[in-house]
């Protein structure tokens, strides 16, 4: 593979099995088939990666006080007497009987709010619609050439739930077009806008062959995520605490490292400076300050924070001036406020300048690279280098994305804990069904800037790393002087890569971090 490396350092077993392709790339087919088993290595990778961070982790936690306070507890019971301690496990009972009670019901009352469909002038504005949807079509065309690609008839139907296109009428294909390039209900839309919809659909027919017949089909349904329903279960009130024993533990933990959390506007991030350097680095006959070396800007993934990425965090710092930024709205932190991308990218050059930086190398890793795609959009002379980990703002106009994380029906209880854990935990739920605009998040392969490096999973779960990698793999052929670096970890599920030093470190050599 022409530009591409492979890796394959963390393998859980997989029995090899004859794919649905020649080219020896999975097609949907087989993702389809192995989906349940790449959710579960998601899910373990997920666990794994925290428990391994949860030890680096204790050291932060663990100090005289605590140790004496574990000491005395098991003495309680003994020094006081029996009718105090019944009378203290009591009242303790019914306070936390009725601390979740109370959580219980604003939690009612907040899902409810939540769930309210925004207004059109509380929602982004959407993109050039006609340069959108032919951004789109390109794809589908690119995609539907591929030997394990899509055809335009599965990219449709896709969106439609898997839906046969002949159920599909021309009405629901209006509805569905409103949402991807207006953001708009069909009764929302201006008279121009109905024309510009009624022009795209023509010319779907006349691409593609196909023809819709007039009407509209109730129970034919297409995935709109700022429209359809938020669906989230009932997280208790000590499971939040859990969360936010963990978010301290693990700023205790940034600060062992040598970090200082501090703000920019709304923006909570960690920095700390480049370690000293024993010698000093010259360059054309001159001096190079370690103030001109570029610093480290990452991004983490949904799920508990930054927990996960503390062992990456520390060999970060070793060789870098390093920012982690917070994002408490993806993070099971009770967060209600999402900042806007323009909003975002702004605020993360605000803090790079407050350092005294113009620019840096951006890290970001799942839905970290959302925000990427925010700072490439808005910000984009702030970007000196971008490494995209599990990327999945890539290839958005396909349905995989939005159906692997938010619709497909978990089909076993391994799956339905996962979609507990993280997709239907209220607040993570609130950000991707009331704040996810696929025209923010996208990026287009011609938006990558030179020189990024892309990190994919062969096993990732959410994303079709298969269709990334042809649609990268082309781009290399179309712009050899872009210099895009693609690595392929065999194997891998999505989150694995936080798993494997070895990967982390081949990551951090090819950005020239080490």
């Amino acid at each position: 593979m022409a530009g591409a490396k492979t890796f394959s350092d963390y393998s859980p077993s997989l029995e090899p099995r004859k794919l649905s392709s020649r080219s020896g790339y999975l097609c949907s087919a087989d993702l389809d088939e192995l989906h349940p088993h790449m959710m579960y290595g998601a899910l373990m990778s997920s666990l794994d990666a925290l428990v391994r961070s949860f030890w680096d982790v204790v050291p932060a936690i663990v100090s005289v006080r605590v140790m004496l306070l574990a000491l005395l507890l098991p003495v309680v019971p003994i020094v006081l007497p029996l009718v105090v301690v019944e009378r203290f496990f009591e009242m303790s009972t019914l306070f936390v009987v009725l601390a979740e009670a109370v959580f219980l019901i604003w939690l009612h009352q907040l899902r409810w709010r939540l769930n309210l469909i925004k207004t059109v002038d509380q929602r982004l504005p959407p993109a050039k619609a006609f340069d959108l949807f032919h951004r789109a079509l390109r794809q589908v065309d690119q995609c539907a050439e591929w030997s394990n690609g899509r055809s335009p008839t599965e990219w449709l139907e896709g969106w439609f739930l898997k839906t046969p296109i002949r159920e599909i009428k021309r009405n629901n294909l209006q509805e569905f077009f409103a949402w991807a390039f207006y953001i708009k209900y069909p009764a929302e839309l201006e008279v121009s806008e109905t024309e510009e919809i009624e022009l795209m659909i023509k010319e779907c027919e006349q691409r593609y062959q196909w023809s819709f017949p007039e009407g509209y089909s109730p129970g034919v349904r297409s995935m709109r995520i700022n429209f359809d329903p938020i669906q989230a279960w009932y997280h208790p009130l000590w499971y939040y605490a859990a969360i936010r024993g963990l978010c301290l533990a693990t700023r205790s933990a940034m600060k062992m490292m040598g970090f200082a959390q501090r703000t920019a506007g709304e923006l909570a991030y960690f920095h700390r400076s480049a370690p000293s350097r024993p010698g000093l680095l010259v360059q054309n006959g001159k001096p190079v300050h370690q103030s001109q070396a570029l610093p480290v800007v990452l991004l983490h993934g949904l799920g508990v924070g930054i927990m996960p990425y503390v062992r990456l965090i520390r060999l970060l710092a070793k060789s870098s001036e390093c920012f982690v930024i917070e994002l408490p709205e993806i993070s099971q932190a009770c967060c209600k406020s999402v900042l806007a991308p323009k909003e975002m990218a702004d605020l993360l050059s605000m803090m790079l300048k407050a350092h005294g930086h113009e620019q840096a190398i951006f890290i970001a890793h799942s839905y970290g690279t959302f925000v990427m795609s925010w700072v490439l959009h808005f910000r984009k002379e702030i970007v000196a280098r971008t490494a995209l980990l599990d990327p999945v703002s890539l290839h958005l106009a396909q349905p995989d994305v939005a159906y692997n994380f938010l619709y497909r029906h978990p089909d076993n209880p391994m799956l339905k804990m996962v979609a507990h854990f993280v997709r239907w935990e209220l607040f993570s739920a609130h950000v991707l069904m009331r704040h996810f605009y696929w025209h923010h998040n996208v990026l287009w392969k011609e938006e990558l800037p030179p020189n990024s490096l892309v990190v994919l999973a062969s096993h990732d779960d959410i994303s079709n790393a298969h269709y990334i990698r042809r649609y990268l793999e082309d781009h290399q052929r179309q712009t050899s002087d872009n210099k895009l670096q693609l690595l392929w970890l065999e194997g891998f599920f999505h989150g694995g890569f936080l798993l494997s030093s070895a990967a982390q470190m081949q990551v951090l050599g090819l950005l020239g971090l080490l």
